[in-house]
């Protein structure tokens, strides 16, 4: 039988580490871009909500967007206040590391959790002075929210059996590193090109949805490997990988900071930084709390050059066989009203055919230059383009193209063949700009327009045709 007076012993409080400003920034950079995709769904929901359709030009004005603003807050708040409430931690702060417990250790409330979180309306446009100052000056590097609510964030340490000793190892140069770099690069291209081929252009909810996750998953097709094997295809065949300032593998937070900062780190500043630094890091080792280190031992760092090499093929070989992509649609991919030519000419020539209709503008007069997204009954448009690639006999070439307008339907309203046909002097220039106008009726429909274009090369005897889309409002 027990001694009553013997007394019970309880097991030693785990007492946590304060997290770094390192971990936490980049623990929040990770929320906020999760975060980011999630509004982007809901920006997408209020559009189908407010107007009836997806195809119209994304635009709250008045009460709309006031109440999208609103409830986008609403939707950040709850975010952060749902993760830390059931898990204390956020997915961002989980792949830092980190999580929240009160200051003496703890599970919190969700009063606190609440207190907390609502106060980072508070933190954000004091960033300075209620975040970054107070965070740096407190000992538990805690911000406004932190302090009213007693919580603190506290860094979950592992990795402590493959914890290097930094005494042993040798730091990685300039020399090095620019050629990991660009090798990885070449490997890195026919991903993103795969990632942008995949996207369905004849789908336009699915085609924003996608075009708004390129980004993101072109950064953590990098960060994946530097998490799993602490280096890429480029940095093995360097001999090198990539660890955390106490030795430790970094955490997938923060290397994806370390990627994105890539952004500003690629130019002849930034990698003199690495020139100069005692420790040889760049503005994204900097941030991220990593250096890059001199390892050629195990097996384990190699397997990720044929990895990377496969995943890079496989994306390529699949956004190209994509039937819907944009460039066997003859499509040109468009960010609002800007266009980007991932192909160069001289590359879709010899892939897709010499001729070729491009750089197509919607305009509601002769001389406007931006590309006009929506119309209303009546309006007289203008489709300017250029047409490039034809054959030329005595420096003239002779051309046609139909054009085919239909409504959201898909009923042809208009049907003009031969809306151009004439043999131009074109001299020794293959690219000629044609002009072609149409009027709206008075009494069309709203709703999403669809105009096609077919191109013929009389010398050359070939035929192309292109799409494109506007949209046309009721008439205020």
């Amino acid at each position: 039988m027990d001694n009553p007076e013997q007394p019970t012993e309880f097991p030693e409080k785990i007492i946590f580490p304060p997290a770094s400003l390192q971990q936490r920034f980049s623990a929040f950079l990770m929320d906020l871009i999760i975060n980011g995709h999630l509004l982007v769904l809901w920006a997408l929901g209020f559009q189908y909500f407010m107007q009836g359709s997806l195809s119209h030009p994304f635009s709250f004005k008045g009460n709309g967007l006031f109440v999208f603003c609103s409830t986008s807050a609403a939707l950040h708040l709850l975010y952060f206040f749902f993760f830390e409430g059931v898990l204390t931690t956020t997915p961002g702060k989980a792949l830092a590391g980190i999580f929240i417990q009160k200051k003496k250790g703890g599970m919190p409330s969700l009063i606190a959790i609440f207190i907390r979180n609502f106060f980072r309306f508070v933190d954000y446009p004091c960033v300075l002075f209620t975040g970054v100052s107070l965070m740096e000056g407190t000992q538990h590097h805690q911000r406004l929210g932190d302090i009213l609510s007693g919580m603190v964030v506290v860094s979950k340490t592992s990795f402590g059996s493959r914890c290097l000793d930094l005494q042993t190892l040798r730091l990685a140069g300039i020399t090095r590193r620019c050629l990991a770099f660009f090798i990885d690069l070449i490997i890195f291209i026919p991903f993103l090109y795969g990632l942008f081929l995949a996207i369905p252009v004849s789908r336009p909810f699915v085609s924003k949805i996608l075009l708004a996750l390129v980004p993101t998953i072109s950064f953590f097709y990098v960060t994946f490997f530097e998490t799993i094997f602490q280096t890429t295809a480029g940095k093995a065949l360097m001999g090198m990988k990539v660890i955390s300032e106490d030795g430790r593998p970094a955490r997938f937070a923060s290397l994806f900071l370390r990627q994105l900062l890539r952004i500003l780190d690629t130019n002849p500043l930034g990698y003199l930084c690495v020139v100069i630094s005692s420790k040889k890091q760049r503005l994204g080792d900097l941030m991220s709390g990593t250096l890059v280190v001199l390892d050629r031992k195990g097996l384990r760092g190699w397997l990720s050059l044929p990895l990377m090499i496969f995943i890079s093929a496989a994306v390529a070989y699949g956004g190209f066989r994509q039937s819907d992509n944009f460039l066997k649609m003859d499509r040109v991919l468009k960010v609002g009203r800007y266009r980007m030519l991932l192909i160069p000419d001289v590359i879709r020539y010899k892939i897709f055919g010499n001729l070729y209709i491009e750089n197509i503008t919607l305009a509601k007069n002769e001389n406007q230059t931006d590309f006009q997204s929506s119309f209303e009954p009546g309006d007289v448009v203008y489709i300017r383009f250029f047409l490039s690639g034809y054959q030329i006999n005595d420096e003239m070439a002779s051309l046609q193209t139909d054009l085919v307008v239909y409504d959201s339907n898909n009923t042809v309203i208009l049907n003009l063949p031969e809306a151009i046909h004439s043999t131009l002097p074109v001299g020794q220039q293959k690219s000629a700009q044609l002009i072609i106008k149409f009027i709206l009726h008075p009494n069309a429909l709203p709703g999403r327009y669809k105009i096609t274009l077919t191109a013929q090369d009389y010398f050359g005897k070939q035929e192309i045709q292109k799409t494109e889309f506007f949209t046309l409002q009721k008439k205020l």
